[in-house]
């Protein structure tokens, strides 16, 4: 009974690992997608300003 009770115990601490391995890598998706999107929107503006250099508009 009492291997049981372990094996259970053991058990639960791997579920608990395996969630915060998961919730640290949506963590790390997460802050991947701001990177991401930060960069497009320096892109984006980069590109704004050689379009008005090309048309003599800075």
């Amino acid at each position: 009974m009492s291997s049981l009770k372990h094996e259970t115990s053991s058990l639960e601490q791997e579920t608990s690992s395996l969630e915060h391995e998961m919730s640290s890598s949506e963590h790390g998706t997460l802050s991947w997608k701001q990177k991401t999107s930060s960069l497009e929107l320096g892109m984006s503006s980069l590109g704004d300003r050689v379009f008005k250099f090309h048309h003599g508009k800075l």
